[in-house]
């Protein structure tokens, strides 16, 4: 997974006065339970929350002789940051992929970005920005 493309970095600064661990858990929580599903209806995918407090999303297909079910992917990172902060990562898992999900990363990309950074109407993302604010996004798209 080390060598595939970055899809997303985003740093986070943590609100002045607020626990470093607690945001980091907030985080975690938040990309954990984000709704993975609901970004990409149509699209059969499962979403696994890792040991390391990050989510592995992998994108499904009938599985046929000559393919598996596992169409490729998204990883996300969650981890402190050297600065104090915390930071995001995903990364594309294109383990299986035939064809590219571009399309798809990006929807995924775009609508967790809105929802940590408040610009949706998810719910989850409220009790988060009282711990966190977003210094810098990177982004493919």
């Amino acid at each position: 997974m080390a060598s595939e493309e970055t899809l997303l970095k985003i740093h986070m600064e943590i609100q002045e006065g607020k626990d470093s661990q607690i945001a980091l858990e907030k985080v975690t929580f938040y990309t954990q339970t984000f709704p993975f599903a609901a970004v990409l209806p149509v699209q059969p995918l499962q979403y696994l929350p890792t040991h390391d407090g990050g989510v592995d999303v992998l994108f499904l297909r009938k599985k046929t002789k000559e393919k598996g079910s596992i169409d490729g992917g998204l990883r996300f990172f969650v981890l402190p940051s050297s600065g104090g902060g915390i930071e995001v990562e995903v990364k594309r898992n294109s383990k299986g992929q035939s064809i590219s999900k571009a399309f798809s990363e990006k929807l995924v990309v775009q609508a967790y970005c809105d929802g940590i950074m408040g610009k949706n109407d998810l719910e989850s993302s409220k009790p988060l920005l009282e711990f966190i604010s977003v210094s810098s996004v990177f982004h493919k798209w």
